[in-house]
């Protein structure tokens, strides 16, 4: 075996091992998202606040989205008093990451509580008020599913997870 085909079997297995140690991070911080019991208890102690999320939103109906942010944008479709009350509302519900209104879905006003991975694969997990019914259901969030899935917890209120 020449020195190069040594140096060329080192550096594969090396990538190799990496490639690996970049999988077991990227589905052990997956593990971290809240249970559905821990989101769903969340939900029954500020029920009146993630409703008034809610009526906020559509009285914004033409903001589809306002991100949890220390300052607000430039850019704001809304007045940096409204905005201040969407981030005290959002800090209150645990909420980290924001409300979005989704095209995929668009009866839906997803309010989600945290998101890990990167901007190619993440895993989100959070709370979606429909005045529609949602699909496709599962009965356990707490594993990563592959897509986008609902569990219903009340009338028009979903837990969701998205593994997109």
């Amino acid at each position: 075996m020449t020195r190069v085909d040594t140096v060329s079997k080192a550096i594969a297995s090396k990538s190799l091992w990496f490639g690996l140690l970049l999988l077991c991070c990227a589905l052990l911080s997956a593990c971290n998202l809240e249970s559905d019991a821990a989101l769903m208890s969340n939900f029954e102690v500020h029920r009146k606040d993630f409703e008034k999320l809610v009526d906020m939103s559509n009285s914004d109906r033409g903001v589809a989205g306002v991100q949890v942010m220390e300052n607000p944008p430039s850019d704001l479709p809304i007045s940096p008093q409204r905005w201040h009350e969407y981030q005290s509302l959002f800090q209150e519900l645990g909420l980290k990451v924001g409300l979005e209104r989704r095209e995929d879905f668009p009866s839906g006003i997803f309010l989600t509580e945290e998101c890990s991975g990167t901007a190619i694969t993440h895993d989100c997990k959070g709370y979606v008020y429909s005045a529609g019914p949602l699909a496709p259901l599962q009965e356990n969030l707490d594993k990563p599913p592959a897509k986008v899935v609902f569990r219903r917890i009340d009338h028009n209120w979903y837990l969701f997870r998205d593994d997109g």
